[in-house]
């Protein structure tokens, strides 16, 4: 990936929005993850912490709204946002952004900053810059003209700045109301979620270290173990170094209360890297037993490696594995089975919000062979009596139930593990008000959840099959 460089950089506009411009021209231009780019960033500019903070409000702001403010850049500029070169892009919608959605920030600011960055990137669009700037600040042709009954998804998406395509997909699953309820929730700023490692602390003491810390927290939406976490950054806590907490979506720390593993189990956790859900489970195994957290890549293993270091977990072992090949001698080894699949990662594009500009429908049909190949692995590798759990962060049918039908259907010696019971652990969790579906698996959305979007489903592999798997 070629970065841009640090220094020199667009004089006179603030290291912020220095910073700022800098992430946002390398997701643009190269693909950048932005999470990636901006650790980079801040890592590489040692900026104060006011500064720091700044720099992060503009770069997922500005990717959250990228949308509307396109479409706003669009009327202003007399030509699409598409047809502008990508650092003027990226410098009028930084300045957009300000302008509409940020407060605190006067428009004069906004503007005079966003042509410092121009003479500083981009010296031939300074004039362009200006122009169009002068017009944000008058707040000039701010919504889609209303245009016909047809054109409402088309104005609903720039409104709430998701792709068309997204919307009309969403639209045919819910009433207009949960519509744009669904999409406001994934334009929210969201508080960090953590999980409290109770081998070495409670919630109660977590919480006062990160309080004395300057950090602002609340309790988790579902689950006692949870907190919320706003201000600064998670990894610089003395509770994050100490191992006491780990950042982890509530959505996603429910994987390990559905597996429910033992004390002295052996648990396979496919696809485990960055390794939140491997240490979780070993914690939840009170670290006894074994836990072998495999992933394609060493180098994102280093990761899960460096997590269960910190948290004083020494059950879990790492292993570099394509997962749709696993070594022979595991076929029925595992009394647990873990599966994260690869997916479209449409229910995280609230926290990821440079996701629901690069995907479209191809994505989530193309992830669909991977995520059957793996389950079929992980069918070999469980035992008879043993059970397998299914999670994506994506809540499209494709990579959700039709999923867990095609599984039950092409392994019929997987059996969907009764509403009652996925109810009960849940219950056992000190989850209330979540409901499964008539399946049993477990569906969770931002509007309703205060979450990720995310899929859970649980199987239990029966010990003699009536009928032989298929393929």
């Amino acid at each position: 990936m070629r970065h841009l460089p640090a220094s020199p950089g667009p004089r006179g506009a603030s290291p912020a929005r220095q910073a700022a411009a800098r992430v946002l021209l390398r997701v643009e231009r190269n693909q950048a993850f932005a999470n990636r780019a901006l650790a980079a960033e801040l890592d590489r500019g040692n900026l104060p912490s006011r500064e720091r903070a700044l720099a992060t409000q503009l770069v997922y702001g500005t990717l959250r709204w990228q949308g509307r403010l396109d479409g706003w850049i669009g009327r202003l500029a007399g030509r699409a946002s598409s047809q502008l070169d990508p650092a003027t892009r990226v410098i009028l919608r930084l300045a957009g952004y300000q302008v509409l959605i940020l407060s605190g920030v006067p428009p004069e600011a906004a503007c005079d900053q966003a042509v410092r960055l121009a003479h500083g990137l981009r010296p031939q669009a300074a004039g362009l810059v200006n122009a169009v700037c002068r017009r944000m600040s008058r707040r000039e042709a701010v919504d889609p003209p209303a245009g016909q009954e047809g054109d409402r998804t088309a104005r609903l998406a720039e409104l709430h700045s998701h792709p068309r395509w997204l919307v009309e997909r969403w639209a045919a699953r819910v009433e207009p109301p949960e519509l744009e309820a669904w999409l406001e929730a994934n334009n929210r700023e969201s508080p960090v979620a953590v999980r409290v490692n109770r081998l070495r602390s409670d919630p109660d003491r977590a919480a006062a270290s990160l309080v004395r810390e300057g950090f602002q927290v609340e309790p988790g939406a579902l689950l006692s173990e949870a907190l919320r976490v706003h201000g600064g950054r998670i990894g610089d806590a003395a509770a994050f170094r100490s191992g006491w907490i780990t950042p982890q979506d509530e959505s996603s720390q429910l994987a390990a209360h559905l597996l429910a593993p033992r004390a002295h189990e052996q648990v396979l956790d496919l696809c485990s890297a960055p390794g939140g859900k491997a240490t979780h489970l070993a914690e939840l195994m009170e670290d006894r037993g074994r836990v072998v957290a495999v992933d394609l890549h060493p180098g994102k293993l280093r990761q899960v490696e460096e997590a269960a270091r910190r948290l004083g977990l020494r059950s879990i072992e790492t292993q570099p594995h394509d997962a749709r090949v696993l070594p022979p001698e595991w076929e029925g080894r595992f009394d647990r089975v873990l599966l994260d699949a690869p997916c479209s990662g449409l229910g995280v594009v609230g926290r990821r919000p440079e996701i629901r500009w690069r995907s479209d429908e191809e994505t989530i049909r193309s992830r669909v062979p991977l995520q059957q190949a793996l389950l079929a692995r992980a069918v070999r590798a469980l035992r008879g009596g043993g059970r397998l759990l299914y999670t994506t962060c994506s809540v499209e049918p494709e990579e959700t139930r039709a999923q867990a039908a095609w599984l039950v259907e092409q392994h019929p010696q997987m059996v969907p593990v009764a509403r009652s019971e996925v109810e009960a652990l849940l219950e056992r969790a000190g989850v209330h008000g979540l409901h499964p579906g008539d399946g049993g698996d477990v569906v969770l959305l931002p509007h309703r959840n205060g979450t990720d979007g995310f899929f859970l489903a649980l199987f239990e592999k029966k010990e003699n099959p009536a009928l032989p798997a298929r393929g």
